[in-house]
């Protein structure tokens, strides 16, 4: 089920997967951040740089403590369409972000992941901050 991009309804139902999807090598040639397990940690203030493929996800753990800590990607919308979202541990969301813009922010407490993908199978290179 494709979500609507206006309301967002359906949103969740369209990203949550229970298989990862394998990538081109030429997108991700060492296989890289692609689950839960491999994710890269996104310190405060290290912004960065990476590259969704038509079928790839990235994901970069975060450390927050108490304190609520939110993450911006950053990218060109008009070339690919990137969301992200929030994850605990077991892929559960926590918040998303699924708008129509050049960034994504989502934020949360405690030690969360974020998941970054390509709306619909875009592609687009992104900059991921905290």
């Amino acid at each position: 089920m494709q979500g609507d991009r206006t309301t967002g309804r359906g949103i969740e139902t369209a990203f949550c997967s229970t298989t990862t999807p394998t990538p081109s090598a030429d997108c991700d040639p060492t296989g890289g951040n692609d689950t839960v397990a491999r994710a890269t940690v996104l310190a405060a203030g290290t912004p960065i740089s990476a590259r969704i493929c038509s079928g790839d996800v990235d994901f970069y753990r975060v450390d927050a403590g108490t304190s609520m800590a939110s993450v911006v990607a950053s990218f060109r919308h008009s070339m690919g369409d990137l969301d992200i979202q929030a994850v605990r541990a077991d892929g559960s969301v926590i918040s998303e972000s699924n708008g129509t813009s050049d960034e994504e922010r989502v934020s949360a407490t405690g030690t969360f992941y974020v998941r970054v993908l390509g709306y619909s199978s875009a592609q687009n290179t992104y900059t991921i901050r905290r």
